[in-house]
């Protein structure tokens, strides 16, 4: 393909692994100097930043951004399973905000858990002594990051198409209606 438009190659991981919690472990409050997923494949937990606190669940991915202070705890009683990738870059802001990403909307939900769970799983594989190591992170971080915002599109198309349909709906009420009193009631229920 000769379409470039974004050039990516500045990413760069700092940190990755995975951990299988025990009830109630905790991280935090901390601070980080990196951007950093946690992606939850099993149990459950609470994320919390400055903007709130978040009840995370399986398929949901947690997004730290540098300098912001959090905490986050698993379950009492279905303590989580997760995996995390921390990374810097230029375009790192960038393509989290292509996630809808923020610190005020930090999780991001997958259908494709298995998908998201094995991209994790090769970047956890790496060798980490290997002389060229970074190169293996750094592609296995894009594999990542290209099958989250996939997952993240597929849900937005859904969503555009759902908003769509109301919209359309609405408006043919509307033209069909015209000459009678129409009112936010009778447009909800026609709606559904």
């Amino acid at each position: 393909q000769d379409n470039y438009p974004l050039m990516i190659t500045d990413l760069f991981v700092t940190t990755y692994g995975f951990e299988e919690c025990k009830s109630m472990h905790s991280f935090g409050p901390a601070i980080r100097e990196y951007y950093l997923l946690h992606f939850v494949y099993e149990g459950s937990g609470v994320f919390k930043n400055s903007t709130g606190t978040f009840h995370i669940n399986p398929g949901d991915v947690f997004a730290i951004h540098p300098d912001e202070l959090t905490y986050y705890c698993a379950d009492k009683d279905n303590p989580w399973k997760y995996q995390w990738v921390g990374f810097k870059g230029i375009n790192a802001q960038y393509i989290l905000s292509e996630m809808s990403v923020s610190k005020a909307f930090p999780v991001i939900s997958v259908k494709d858990i298995l998908k998201i769970k094995k991209s994790f799983e090769i970047l956890n594989s790496v060798n980490p002594v290997d002389g060229f190591s970074s190169l293996g992170t750094s592609g296995a971080l894009c594999l990542i990051l290209h099958n989250l915002l996939n997952e993240v599109n597929k849900v937005q198309n859904k969503m555009q198409f759902a908003a769509s349909s109301f919209i359309n709906k609405s408006l043919s009420y509307f033209e069909n209606n015209y000459p009678f009193q129409i009112s936010v009631d009778s447009l909800s229920k026609y709606l559904g």
